[in-house]
């Protein structure tokens, strides 16, 4: 006999999530930080590719939808202020005629062009 469970299909409204992301560095690291997550709702949809799933489902709703209620703050707490790594400017060195050479980037910095992130730098060779 197979296994019966309880199966839902979440809907996140708006869509997409409006979220709003702060860039900054962190030595040679380009760093996000969710800076706010706005107002959103979860729709609990029962679904299932069985008959006993689509009942069962269709008889805990009230419990799926206390839930629907409940994640979105809860997300919140747990999606505000988290950091990432969005990327990491590396050190390149090549051989180059017998010769090591390393390029890398001195002097980072972060600026806003045209409503876009720019990341500027001064190459240094050695």
């Amino acid at each position: 006999m197979g296994t019966i469970g309880i199966r839902y299909e979440a809907t996140v409204r708006p869509s997409p999530l409006p979220v709003t992301l702060g860039v900054s560095l962190d030595g040679s690291s380009v760093r996000g930080r969710v800076e706010d997550v706005g107002d959103f709702t979860v729709l609990l949809t029962p679904s299932g590719d069985k008959v006993p799933e689509e009942i069962l489902s269709a008889i805990a709703y009230p419990v799926a939808q206390t839930l629907g209620v409940l994640l979105p703050p809860l997300a919140h707490q747990l999606i505000d202020g988290h950091t990432f790594t969005l990327a990491t400017v590396p050190e390149v060195t090549h051989d180059l005629g017998g010769e090591k050479v390393t390029v890398s980037l001195d002097d980072l910095e972060l600026t806003q062009h045209d409503g876009m992130v720019r990341l500027s730098a001064s190459p240094r060779l050695s």
